[in-house]
């Protein structure tokens, strides 16, 4: 698997726990987006993020909170038009699901750092572009998610 199927892989892994996380925000009425979260993940990371090209990463990084956040409002969104009931289930958020966060947004921060020399070559670029395309077609998110998470890694 190349450096980019590899990065492109763990993005989508983290996209996958939004179901989890948007559940848990819909039973406990928690706001989607939460400003103070955003600012602590870069703080946590800072360390791991200064390593490489920092703007790049923070806006890598950025991008997959956004991402997080449309997929989050569009499920919540589709929950409230079809008036499902919050009586869902899912993992605890804090003591379950973002460690698990946590851990892959460090696996994408060193996997960014073995694409950073190859980020604006063209295979790289390819690379990127042949996923999105993919992952529009094969998934059931909107193509706006993949095109926010994996868009930024050419910037």
């Amino acid at each position: 698997m190349t450096p980019c199927s590899q990065l492109v892989t763990l993005i989508v892994k983290r996209l996958d726990h939004m179901h989890d996380v948007a559940i848990w925000k819909w039973i406990h009425k928690i706001a989607v987006w939460q400003p103070g979260l955003e600012t602590a993940l870069f703080n946590k990371f800072s360390k791991q993020i200064m390593d490489i090209e920092g703007p790049w990463v923070k806006s890598v990084l950025q991008a997959q909170m956004d991402a997080a956040k449309v997929l989050q409002w569009s499920l919540i969104d589709g929950w409230r038009m079809q008036r499902t009931p919050v009586n869902m289930s899912c993992p605890n958020l804090i003591t379950e699901i973002r460690p698990q966060l946590d851990a892959l947004t460090s696996k994408i921060i060193e996997e960014l750092k073995c694409c950073a020399s190859s980020r604006h070559e063209q295979e790289f670029k390819q690379c990127v572009d042949s996923h999105v395309g993919r992952l529009s077609i094969e998934r059931t998110e909107s193509p706006l998610v993949w095109k926010l998470s994996l868009g930024a890694l050419l910037k």
